[in-house]
């Protein structure tokens, strides 16, 4: 059987001031209906086929996220991993199989790794909340090794995502020359209920 893990996204924050004026910010209603993502286990098991394994973590604190607490659950699934698994993280799971796989070995074969709308640099002008903490890349020079860590490596993001600027794939794109570049117009962040062109990729040989 075929296997494909899946990174969600999520906030992170340096200073706890930054995360206490977020939680100010943000609205809350009585009538919050759930949201239907590509990315979610029902929706990817359906377009997979039976033929595939989805493990989609729940990282822990994904609203107020640490590098070292993902660190800790992502190594508690890894067991159950297997050669010539499917790697996919996006936004700020993007970031967090970024630094995990250049800083650390993978103990099994990665056939495929996508990383999706991840940022590569702080932006001087992002309000408390956005500044992605731990999770940015604090060896540089480990990045031959992410380079290398997948079959496969895939830089995926779209002109329109307004959270992460597009700018950010030429960055990953400058230190990781093996990648491909999976570019497109009009998918956002990808927040969409289907993704038929990542699940063609991710099919295919």
């Amino acid at each position: 059987m075929k296997q494909l893990v899946f990174i969600h996204g999520g906030e992170a924050f340096s200073d706890p001031a930054d995360y206490e004026v977020h939680l100010q910010g943000q609205k809350v209603s009585l009538e919050q209906k759930e949201k239907k993502r590509w990315h979610h286990v029902p929706a990817l098991q359906n377009a997979l086929s039976n033929d595939w394994q989805v493990i989609r973590p729940d990282m822990p604190c994904d609203s107020n996220a640490k590098y070292n607490h993902w660190k800790i659950w992502f190594e508690k699934y890894t067991p159950f991993m297997q050669d010539d698994v499917v790697l996919v993280g996006h936004s700020l799971g993007a970031m967090f199989l970024a630094r995990y796989l250049s800083e650390n070995l993978f103990p099994f074969k990665i056939a495929k790794l996508f990383l999706m709308a991840g940022e590569f640099t702080r932006r001087a002008d992002k309000v408390p909340g956005e500044e992605d903490g731990e999770f940015f890349y604090t060896h540089l020079n480990n990045f031959k090794q992410l380079d290398q860590v997948a079959q496969k490596l895939y830089l995926v993001h779209s002109k329109d995502d307004f959270v992460v600027p597009f700018e950010n794939q030429k960055k990953f794109a400058e230190q990781l020359p093996s990648a491909q570049l999976i570019t497109f117009t009009d998918k956002g962040h990808f927040l969409m209920e289907q993704f038929p062109e990542i699940i063609e990729l991710i099919q295919s040989q």
